[in-house]
């Protein structure tokens, strides 16, 4: 999803910005070995703001494990974890988890 911004004038023809719409980040980690796919979470958490998701898709045994603990550890908010062939997990980004 791309980020747009809608700009609004008020009575007095100052600009007012609405909430840019939610981004939705994809990380393939598919392939890929502990810890990898958790720095790359940690990355792209980094460059999102709050309400932004991140969906990962994985396939290294030990990432559900990883990343029930980073949630834990954040205070971000796991909203799914799909296990199978392929693991999926969505993540909601905490804004008041989000460092200054």
């Amino acid at each position: 999803i791309e980020r747009t911004t809608d700009e609004l004038r008020t009575n007095n023809n100052a600009p007012q910005h609405t909430r840019l719409p939610m981004q939705e980040r994809l990380i393939d980690c598919r392939g890929i070995s502990c810890p990898m796919p958790i720095v790359e979470v940690t990355k792209a958490a980094r460059t999102l703001v709050g309400g932004d998701r991140i969906v990962v898709l994985a396939s290294d045994l030990a990432f559900p494990l990883d990343i029930e603990a980073w949630i834990r550890r954040t205070g971000h908010k796991l909203e799914s974890l799909e296990s199978g062939e392929t693991i999926r997990a969505v993540i909601e980004i905490r804004a008041d988890q989000l460092a200054p």
